[in-house]
């Protein structure tokens, strides 16, 4: 009884000191287990896409990737600065186009390496630049599954040989929602509404 309560101990010890040095110290209980669940559950969707709709992706499909992976990091390094208050990040661009051009399994698990590496070069805080990889990966994996769900679907006119226009607009609307939720839901635990 006296060993468990010992190793109760030095667990809390532990976890309190990894929430410290990640820079969650201080944030409300429920705002840390929300932010530490989309860390968690951003790289475990990229990943169990991938896993789930994994055909063998073709030298074009690689290169597209690596393409993407980069123009990614780019976006993420540079914002367009169109006004004094106006900050355009343009990375969504390269995540709708490794949606529309790349089998189901990558879109995901490309936002996971570039915003990773994004993240890494920026020097940003730990606890934002988690948050920031998880929800980026999860954004774009939903976008990437509504597309896969909906391409087939004759939802208007279509787009060459890429999908209907209206199973495009749902992969973006549905990214657009879940990244909105994901960082409303930060806010407003953060705020206490």
């Amino acid at each position: 009884m006296a060993s468990d309560i010992e190793q109760n101990d030095v667990l809390d010890n532990v976890l309190a000191h990894a929430l410290t040095r990640l820079g969650y110290q201080g944030l409300p209980a429920a705002l840390v287990r929300y932010l530490l669940v989309v860390t968690a559950v951003g790289p475990i969707a990229a990943f169990a896409a991938a896993a789930i709709w994994s055909p063998k992706p073709s030298t074009g499909d690689a290169l597209w990737a690596v393409g993407l992976v980069v123009v990614t990091i780019v976006a993420e390094m540079a914002p367009l600065h169109l006004t004094h208050r106006t900050i355009v990040n343009v990375n969504t661009a390269a995540f709708v186009a490794a949606i529309l051009l790349l089998p189901t399994a990558l879109p995901g698990v490309i936002a996971l390496i570039a915003v990773t590496a994004a993240q890494l070069l920026r020097r940003l805080e730990a606890m934002e630049a988690l948050f920031n990889i998880g929800q980026t990966a999860l954004y774009v994996t939903a976008g990437a599954l509504v597309f896969h769900a909906t391409r087939g679907i004759p939802l208007g006119p279509d787009i060459g040989t890429l999908a209907s226009v209206g199973s495009i607009m749902l992969a973006a609307m549905a990214m657009h929602v879940m990244n909105t939720a994901l960082v409303a839901g930060a806010s407003s635990m953060q705020l206490g509404t």
